[in-house]
């Protein structure tokens, strides 16, 4: 909702395209915000696990077995491909979402217009 906000508390104020950037970093910001507590978790757990704190499971040339834990937690690290791709889709899905809201607003916008036109035009007229 932060590009209806900014858009009715700035749209006298300052350009259209100003607006639109501003939203789009926030939303962008805002997605990789969320991205970054479960990309934290994932590596502490990873940490935990590692049998010398460093978050690998290897060996001095020795063939190291892994627990089932462990694997799990390597695997969610690794094969995380939203947490790694995260920054691609959140500038994809900010520019998408707010293209589509200012469409929402620009469209209601002009049936507002179209409303008060209505209005003055039978409002002029006493039936």
């Amino acid at each position: 909702m932060s590009p209806v906000i900014i858009f009715f508390a700035f749209r006298s104020k300052v350009p259209g395209w100003l607006v639109a950037t501003i939203s789009i970093l926030l939303v962008y910001a805002f997605i990789l915000l969320a991205v970054h507590p479960i990309d934290v978790r994932l590596n502490a757990e990873l940490m935990q696990l590692s049998p010398n704190g460093d978050g690998w499971f290897s060996g001095n040339g020795l063939s190291v077995e892994l627990t089932p834990r462990q694997e799990a937690a390597m695997l969610a690290v690794v094969s995380d491909t939203g947490r790694v791709l995260a920054p691609f889709t959140a500038g994809i899905f900010a520019c998408l979402y707010v293209f589509l809201l200012y469409c929402i607003l620009l469209l209601a916008r002009l049936v507002t217009a179209i409303c008060t036109r209505i209005r003055m035009r039978f409002g002029q007229r006493k039936l």
